[in-house]
């Protein structure tokens, strides 16, 4: 039996509860410039863990674009939490995923 249809439409679910629920409430927390500029982060971290794994370059995408971020976020003087940080990467994750544009057999 072929689940891919299901496994597709959870991947939207997930993708839109995220973009409904979960990023308006971190808006709330940080200016919408801060979050702007971290979302851009997270979609060239996100892109460029896919093409180190894929090369060999790093083994764990999550820890890789985790690190980036934070590191960007404190540079920048944001005063952002872990877990807003991997929120924003997980929405931009299930994004770039729900798009086609990430290599998804691989989640790590």
């Amino acid at each position: 039996m072929d689940i891919t249809p299901i496994i597709n439409a959870a991947i939207g679910l997930i993708a839109t509860i995220i973009t409904i629920v979960l990023i308006p409430w971190i808006k709330a927390k940080v200016t919408e410039a801060q979050w702007n500029n971290v979302m851009k982060w997270a979609n060239t971290a996100v892109s460029a863990a896919e093409a180190l794994k894929l090369n060999g370059v790093i083994e764990d995408k999550f820890n890789y674009v985790i690190g980036y971020l934070s590191s960007k976020a404190a540079k920048a003087g944001y005063n952002i939490d872990i877990d807003d940080l991997k929120a924003a990467l997980e929405a931009n994750y299930q994004q770039l995923k729900a798009s086609g544009v990430l290599n998804t057999t691989d989640q790590g």
